[in-house]
């Protein structure tokens, strides 16, 4: 069984747990503005695959998913959606749909870490992912999703697609720590602090199998707090202690 199937059965089996209960939750009138999009769940392209050295970047939640905007604004997260989620994924990120929001700051950053790897010469893999797999269609984080869907059903998908991909590298472009510990609870997260920066900014994360792991600010924040373009020194930190590992 290959990556994409193991990753097709994880998807069906936490869709068949959950999807009766958020179709019906999303049709209550009580919660317009704040219903749920469909899942992130990702298809791998062969490139990525092939790749001798992985890299995950976590950090752009969802703005809508799939056919959320369909013509009638029902949301019907049905049995059989998981063909057409996957398919989103693969014309969005593996074909380059993304491009066409390429000045937002998540994906400005996305392209710089490209970009250096790109110049490192070495063959590499990307993979666009998000902490958050259940996002709201408006935006913004589903805070009325979390303690009851998102936390019990959608955190362990982080863990398992970790352990079904098995990445070299993992960089996380959020500050959400109260999710990344929710996430690696049974891991025991642990930071280490990065010379030259406060935690707040950079730090180490110590996930297991991983050779390398950070976490940062979603670039929206970073560039909030950045003066003459300091982000960059970020970026440029993660990339060449990422680069000195590369096969």
């Amino acid at each position: 069984m290959n990556m994409n199937e193991e990753l097709y059965n994880l998807y069906h089996n936490v869709n068949e747990k959950v999807y009766k209960y958020v179709t019906e939750r999303n049709k209550n009138k009580n919660i317009r503005g704040m219903q749920s999009s469909y899942p992130l769940f990702l298809k791998l392209s062969e490139n990525f695959i092939g790749s001798k050295n992985k890299i995950i970047i976590y950090g752009q939640e969802t703005f809508g998913w799939h056919d959320t905007f369909s013509e009638n604004k029902e949301y019907n997260m049905l049995e059989n959606k998981i063909d057409g989620i996957l398919e989103t994924y693969q014309k969005f990120y593996n074909e380059k749909g993304y491009l066409r929001y390429y000045p937002s700051p998540f994906w400005n950053v996305f392209r710089l870490i490209e970009n250096l790897c790109c110049e490192s010469g070495k063959t590499f893999g990307l993979l666009f992912n998000d902490i958050t797999k259940l996002g709201l269609v408006g935006g913004g984080f589903p805070y009325n999703w979390y303690d009851d869907i998102i936390k019990p059903y959608f955190n362990e998908l982080v863990i398992r697609e970790i352990e079904i991909i098995k990445p070299d590298f993992l960089i996380f472009l959020t500050g959400r720590d109260n999710i990344l510990d929710d996430i690696f609870h049974d891991l025991h997260l642990q930071r280490e602090n990065v010379d030259g920066f406060d935690q707040y900014d950079l730090c180490k994360l110590l996930v297991p199998n991983i050779k390398i792991a950070y976490r940062t600010q979603h670039p929206q924040t970073m560039y909030a707090r950045s003066k003459n373009g300091s982000y960059k020194n970020i970026i440029f930190a993660i990339y060449h202690s990422i680069c000195e590992k590369m096969e």
